[in-house]
């Protein structure tokens, strides 16, 4: 619902682009698909939101999620182009519980949660072996301009 008051759409387009990309993964022929949500507090933070995405992630075999904390480094920019302040929704800046807290609906789910930076891709590749042993990937990804292989069986 917040994403279609706030960005005029549904989040829709965005689940069939990950349904693809995972696909893709999954067949070797995509890249490896690390799903990131924002947290933002009084929109995507409740936990009805939190474990429709656990769920959904699950069921599309992923495994890992970073969450990212809201910040309002945008606001001078949105001032910038004519917004005022008064239209702005006041949004605070997820605090260490409310984090704790979205990460743990995920956890409970088996999903890995990491915070911006933290990702570890040969690590994910690993974890992602043992969860789903009997299935061979083969992924590639670029992080950084560096190309990364795995082979997954």
């Amino acid at each position: 619902q917040w994403h279609k008051i706030y960005c005029g759409t549904t989040n829709n387009p965005i689940k069939t682009n990950l349904e693809m990309a995972v696909s893709a993964m999954v067949s070797g022929s995509g890249p490896l698909v690390w799903p990131r949500l924002p947290l933002v507090p009084g929109m995507t933070d409740d936990l009805e939101n939190l474990s429709a995405w656990a769920e959904y992630l699950g069921n599309l075999g992923l495994r890992w999620i970073t969450i990212l904390p809201y910040h309002d480094h945008g606001a001078g920019k949105r001032l910038w182009l004519g917004d005022m302040p008064e239209k702005q929704p006041k949004i605070r800046i997820p605090d260490a519980d409310d984090m704790a807290r979205a990460k743990a609906v995920f956890q409970e789910r088996g999903i890995d949660v990491y915070e911006a930076g933290e990702e570890t891709f040969p690590n994910i590749v690993s974890l992602h072996r043992q969860k789903r042993e009997g299935v061979h990937l083969h992924l590639s990804s670029y992080v950084n301009r560096h190309r990364y292989e795995f082979d997954i069986r």
